[in-house]
């Protein structure tokens, strides 16, 4: 019996080239050259410098960070981190929530914890600090950064120091804060287009809890920003559930004011308020007629859309096309409006909550 074994590793002799001793020094040599380009950090000193230097290009409007783990506020941008062996980082186990201050008052705050008390049942988290907890960070995030204005963003993560996908009962969730400055307020200077995108939208369970699997999300403004503007998101079956951020809504042409149910959206805490205004201010008042929430598909909304908008984050975006579709070249009626109640609202004192003035 003969077996024919060329230098490449190569049985076939038609297909050998006896190039196996080549293909052998160019795999070590690259090999070596990837071990020689990867650095070793063993000295406390040497990881903090490393860190540091990593973090220089976060942006600066991030001016403060609440380290459950370390029950401290953290200042240095370029150390807002949290462990790598945290679930939210290696599961997505986790949910959160966010929360704006204009002029020193937290805007809507209750309303905001209630969704994060109900994301943290659905997700099977114990709370992990009260919402006074909660509201005590906040103050003491504001005294030290002395801002009026701030977007607070939180998170609830199941926490541990282990790459496992079960947890122990007595493993305690971390409470986690950022907050921002600089983030623009209620009225977008200029209106959008929107694009309907082909990216599923999530089942009941993780369109109801704001977790932080927003995968689905990503593709889906992605896919928008390429064509130039934001995502409108659909169900198997073509109707509209939400943005990629934010919610949608419309005043159609018999003045009703739209919203999509939440079957496979998340609550949104702008929209609710939204319908609140809109409910007190201009049913019956000649502008709108009703409010309806009950399914529509994309196709039957082109028909009959006057005006269009995203909410989110305690901002309204009017919509001037809709995948291509002119629905409106200027603000409507009834989006300035809105825009100006909600505007209003901000300083109502039934939606506020005054944060001391003090500073740290």
């Amino acid at each position: 019996v003969f077996f024919f074994q060329a230098e490449d590793g190569i049985r076939d002799v038609e297909r050998s080239r006896g190039l196996g001793d080549v293909y052998k020094r160019q795999v070590h040599g690259d090999i070596q050259f990837y071990m020689d380009k990867i650095g070793i950090l063993r000295k406390e000193d040497e990881i903090l410098a490393a860190l540091k230097k990593y973090g220089e290009g976060i942006p600066s409007n991030f001016v403060a960070f609440y380290h459950g783990g370390l029950n401290s506020i953290i200042t240095d941008t370029r150390l807002m981190c949290i462990h790598f062996f945290d679930r939210q980082v290696h599961r997505g186990y986790a949910v959160f929530d966010t929360c704006n201050m204009f002029n020193r008052k937290l805007y809507l705050f209750d309303q905001h914890m209630d969704r994060f008390d109900s994301s943290m049942r659905l997700a099977k988290l114990k709370r992990a600090k009260t919402a006074q907890d909660i509201k005590n960070i906040l103050f003491k995030i504001a005294a030290i950064t002395g801002e009026k204005t701030l977007n607070f963003r939180y998170w609830c993560s199941r926490g541990a120091k282990d790459l496992d996908i079960t947890t122990k009962p007595e493993e305690p969730t971390i409470f986690y804060c950022v907050a921002m400055k600089g983030r623009p307020v209620v009225v977008a200077k200029e209106m959008m287009n929107a694009f309907t995108v082909n990216i599923e939208v999530k089942g009941p369970l993780l369109a109801k809890a704001k977790t932080t699997n927003y995968l689905l999300n990503c593709l889906a403004a992605d896919e928008a920003a390429k064509k130039g503007g934001l995502a409108i998101m659909k169900t198997e079956d073509g109707y509209v559930t939400e943005g990629s951020v934010q919610a949608v809504a419309f005043v159609l042409k018999d003045k009703t004011f739209y919203a999509p149910p939440y079957e496979r959206a998340l609550q949104s805490i702008t929209q609710d308020r939204v319908l609140e205004l809109v409910e007190t201010f201009l049913v019956g008042k000649g502008m709108i007629s009703k409010i309806y929430r009950e399914r529509m598909t994309v196709e039957d909304l082109k028909d009959k859309v006057e005006e269009m908008m995203l909410l989110g984050g305690e901002r309204i975006i009017p919509i001037t096309r809709w995948d291509g579709q002119i629905i409106s070249l200027k603000k409507g009626p009834v989006t300035e409006k809105l825009m100006k109640l909600l505007q209003d609202d901000y300083s109502n004192p039934e939606m506020t909550i005054n944060v001391p003035n003090t500073k740290l």
